[in-house]
């Protein structure tokens, strides 16, 4: 069997910058204590992982934190510990995505094909098709469907683990089923759902995982000029759902991350402790409690930032 070089780092950690925070208790007669609302999001650490690009970021199913970088993939704790290795020697990677059995399908665009490896390292098997040299992002879900977006042709597709092609779910022009520059994929399990970030139409779409397709869920759309409406998105590039099927969104161009509930209200958003930066890929905790994204500036920086779900006041409990 071929085996992918595994780097053991021992002892080694990603430099993480943690951010102070203190409760406050809750005074009896409730007002107005400072303290942001529990539903939003705090920036609480950035990392830095060395030179080279980072692409994508996943949480797995294992529940850790996958950044996929051009050639190599690292592994963090939730925490933001790095764990004790990392695969490397992969080609030219832009996005993997973990499957219920918690074997790793990573796209490389640079040989046009999608790799299945253990946790190890172990390449289990692979294929090739031409449309994955320039293709986007990628997510699996638990019937082992391999969801692919092609940005440039405003395709989304979908394969089997023997790469072949299941049908083409969404194209330029095609009423619920429409692609526009499509980006970031993710799954809803529970659900049965792919959504998709459609960033020219300024769109989130949700349809089903079973065939026939079917919308299921829709958000945002054109975005007007001078519109603030926090449902609406400019440039959406990446979606994320957590256990509970609340819905993340990247939304680039407003320089936020969007939160809405199942049904498709909006919740919040969250902001990287830059708030000029953009960003460009998420990924969530099983739990909704924290979210990692790449964020960008105008210039070309780029970093991988975690974002918390804050705490409520507590009640006090008497002076000493």
């Amino acid at each position: 069997m071929k085996k992918i070089k595994l780097i053991i780092l021992a002892a080694v950690g990603l430099s993480f910058v943690v951010g102070c925070g203190e409760k406050y208790p809750m005074p009896p007669i409730p007002e107005d204590t400072g303290m942001p609302p529990e539903s939003t999001y705090v920036s609480v650490g950035v990392f830095d992982l060395g030179s080279g690009e980072v692409r994508d970021v996943f949480v797995g199913k294992s529940g850790l934190v996958f950044v996929v970088k051009s050639d190599s993939i690292i592994q963090l704790y939730l925490n933001g510990a790095r764990t004790d290795r990392v695969l490397s020697d992969l080609g030219d990677i832009v996005s993997a995505d973990q499957a219920i059995d918690r074997t790793l399908f990573i796209l490389n665009t640079s040989e046009g094909s999608i790799l299945r490896m253990d946790e190890d390292g172990g390449l289990v098997s692979s294929f090739s098709d031409s449309g994955l040299t320039s293709a986007t992002d990628l997510t699996v879900s638990n019937d082992y469907q391999i969801f692919v977006s092609i940005r440039d042709s405003n395709l989304i597709v979908s394969f089997d683990t023997l790469g072949n092609v299941i049908d083409t779910i969404a194209v330029y022009g095609n009423g619920i089923l429409d692609a526009d520059s499509p980006v970031g994929l993710a799954v809803d399990p529970l659900r049965g759902i792919l959504f998709f970030a459609s960033s020219g139409h300024n769109w989130v779409e949700g349809v089903t995982i079973s065939r026939p397709r079917t919308n299921m869920l829709h958000l945002g759309g054109i975005y007007p000029d001078g519109g603030s409406d926090d449902t609406l998105f400019d440039n959406p590039l990446d979606v994320a759902v957590d256990f509970y099927g609340n819905i993340f969104v990247a939304d680039s161009g407003n320089h936020c991350i969007k939160k809405f509930s199942p049904n498709g209200n909006f919740i919040t958003s969250a902001f990287s402790r830059d708030s000029t930066a953009s960003p460009v890929r998420l990924a969530v905790s099983l739990d909704g409690e924290s979210v990692f994204a790449i964020f960008v500036k105008d210039g070309g920086s780029c970093w991988l930032e975690k974002l918390k779900k804050s705490e409520a006041p507590t009640q006090g409990g008497g002076g000493e």
